[in-house]
Protein backbone atom coordinates (compact mmCIF):
# COMPACT_ATOMS: atom_id res chain seq x y z
CA UNK A 1 0.00 0.00 0.00
CA UNK A 2 1.41 3.38 -0.96
CA UNK A 3 1.96 6.18 1.51
CA UNK A 4 -0.42 8.96 0.61
CA UNK A 5 0.28 12.62 1.24
CA UNK A 6 -3.44 13.03 1.88
CA UNK A 7 -4.91 10.32 4.16
CA UNK A 8 -8.36 10.90 2.60
CA UNK A 9 -7.09 10.47 -0.96
CA UNK A 10 -8.71 7.06 -1.42
CA UNK A 11 -12.06 8.30 -0.05
CA UNK A 12 -11.85 11.24 -2.45
CA UNK A 13 -11.00 8.73 -5.16
CA UNK A 14 -14.23 6.81 -4.49
CA UNK A 15 -16.26 10.00 -4.89
CA UNK A 16 -14.37 10.92 -8.06
CA UNK A 17 -14.81 7.46 -9.63
CA UNK A 18 -18.54 7.51 -8.84
CA UNK A 19 -18.99 10.99 -10.33
CA UNK A 20 -17.04 10.09 -13.48
CA UNK A 21 -18.93 6.84 -14.04
CA UNK A 22 -22.30 8.47 -13.35
CA UNK A 23 -21.47 11.19 -15.88
CA UNK A 24 -20.35 8.58 -18.44
CA UNK A 25 -23.57 6.58 -18.00
CA UNK A 26 -25.74 9.69 -18.15
CA UNK A 27 -24.06 10.76 -21.39
CA UNK A 28 -24.71 7.43 -23.09
CA UNK A 29 -28.24 7.16 -21.74
CA UNK A 30 -29.07 10.67 -23.01
CA UNK A 31 -27.61 9.89 -26.45
CA UNK A 32 -29.57 6.63 -26.59
CA UNK A 33 -32.80 8.32 -25.48
CA UNK A 34 -32.35 11.07 -28.06
CA UNK A 35 -32.01 8.46 -30.79
CA UNK A 36 -34.90 6.38 -29.42
CA UNK A 37 -32.71 3.34 -28.69
CA UNK A 38 -34.27 1.96 -25.52
CA UNK A 39 -32.27 -1.27 -25.76
CA UNK A 40 -29.03 0.70 -25.43
CA UNK A 41 -30.47 2.56 -22.44
CA UNK A 42 -31.37 -0.72 -20.73
CA UNK A 43 -28.03 -2.34 -21.61
CA UNK A 44 -26.01 0.66 -20.40
CA UNK A 45 -27.84 0.80 -17.09
CA UNK A 46 -27.64 -2.96 -16.61
CA UNK A 47 -23.90 -2.97 -17.35
CA UNK A 48 -22.83 -0.06 -15.15
CA UNK A 49 -25.41 0.04 -12.35
CA UNK A 50 -23.72 -2.60 -10.14
CA UNK A 51 -20.45 -0.66 -10.18
CA UNK A 52 -22.23 2.65 -9.55
CA UNK A 53 -24.09 1.10 -6.61
CA UNK A 54 -20.90 -0.39 -5.16
CA UNK A 55 -19.13 2.98 -5.35
CA UNK A 56 -22.07 4.82 -3.81
CA UNK A 57 -22.69 2.30 -1.04
CA UNK A 58 -19.02 1.96 -0.07
CA UNK A 59 -18.62 -1.67 -1.13
CA UNK A 60 -15.50 -3.16 -2.72
CA UNK A 61 -14.88 -2.16 -6.34
CA UNK A 62 -12.57 -4.33 -8.41
CA UNK A 63 -10.74 -3.80 -11.69
CA UNK A 64 -9.81 -0.15 -11.34
CA UNK A 65 -7.07 0.62 -13.84
CA UNK A 66 -4.16 2.83 -12.89
CA UNK A 67 -5.12 5.21 -15.70
CA UNK A 68 -8.46 5.77 -13.95
CA UNK A 69 -6.65 7.37 -11.01
CA UNK A 70 -6.27 11.12 -10.76
CA UNK A 71 -2.88 12.77 -11.13
CA UNK A 72 -2.80 13.75 -7.43
CA UNK A 73 -2.98 10.12 -6.33
CA UNK A 74 0.38 8.47 -5.57
CA UNK A 75 -0.58 5.37 -7.57
CA UNK A 76 -1.46 7.37 -10.71
CA UNK A 77 0.64 6.72 -13.83
CA UNK A 78 2.00 10.25 -13.59
CA UNK A 79 3.34 9.94 -10.04
CA UNK A 80 4.15 6.23 -9.86
CA UNK A 81 5.63 5.93 -13.37
CA UNK A 82 4.17 2.43 -13.62
CA UNK A 83 2.10 0.67 -16.24
CA UNK A 84 -1.30 2.37 -16.76
CA UNK A 85 -3.11 -0.97 -17.11
CA UNK A 86 -2.16 -2.18 -13.62
CA UNK A 87 -5.32 -3.16 -11.75
CA UNK A 88 -6.47 -2.15 -8.27
CA UNK A 89 -9.42 -2.74 -6.01
CA UNK A 90 -10.95 -0.14 -3.73
CA UNK A 91 -12.04 -1.84 -0.51
CA UNK A 92 -15.01 -1.00 1.70
CA UNK A 93 -12.50 0.72 4.01
CA UNK A 94 -11.65 3.11 1.13
CA UNK A 95 -8.12 1.75 0.78
CA UNK A 96 -6.77 1.22 -2.72
CA UNK A 97 -4.94 -2.12 -3.03
CA UNK A 98 -3.24 -3.89 -5.93
CA UNK A 99 -5.68 -6.36 -7.46
CA UNK A 100 -5.04 -10.08 -7.73
CA UNK A 101 -5.78 -9.92 -11.45
CA UNK A 102 -2.87 -10.31 -13.87
CA UNK A 103 -1.94 -7.25 -15.90
CA UNK A 104 -0.69 -7.00 -19.42
CA UNK A 105 -1.95 -8.45 -22.68
CA UNK A 106 -4.39 -11.31 -22.45
CA UNK A 107 -3.57 -12.67 -25.91
CA UNK A 108 -0.06 -13.75 -26.77
CA UNK A 109 0.37 -14.80 -30.39
CA UNK A 110 1.82 -18.30 -30.76
CA UNK A 111 5.37 -18.81 -31.89
CA UNK A 112 5.19 -19.95 -35.53
CA UNK A 113 8.00 -22.47 -35.10
CA UNK A 114 6.23 -24.11 -32.16
CA UNK A 115 2.98 -24.04 -34.10
CA UNK A 116 4.59 -25.88 -37.03
CA UNK A 117 6.00 -28.62 -34.78
CA UNK A 118 2.50 -29.84 -34.04
CA UNK A 119 1.49 -30.12 -37.70
CA UNK A 120 1.87 -33.19 -39.88
CA UNK A 121 3.99 -33.02 -43.05
CA UNK A 122 1.17 -32.03 -45.44
CA UNK A 123 -0.16 -29.31 -43.16
CA UNK A 124 3.37 -27.99 -42.61
CA UNK A 125 4.06 -27.82 -46.37
CA UNK A 126 0.74 -26.05 -47.01
CA UNK A 127 1.50 -23.53 -44.28
CA UNK A 128 5.00 -22.89 -45.67
CA UNK A 129 3.55 -22.32 -49.17
CA UNK A 130 1.06 -19.80 -47.80
CA UNK A 131 3.78 -18.01 -45.88
CA UNK A 132 5.95 -17.65 -49.03
CA UNK A 133 3.18 -15.83 -50.94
Amino acid sequence: MAELADPNADARLRNYLHAELADFVATYVNIALASGDTKLVDHTRKLFQPRLDALLEGREVRSINRYDLLDWHNESPKLSRRHPLDKFSLGPDDVLRPADEPTGPRFVPPNRAKLREGLDRREREALERRMRR
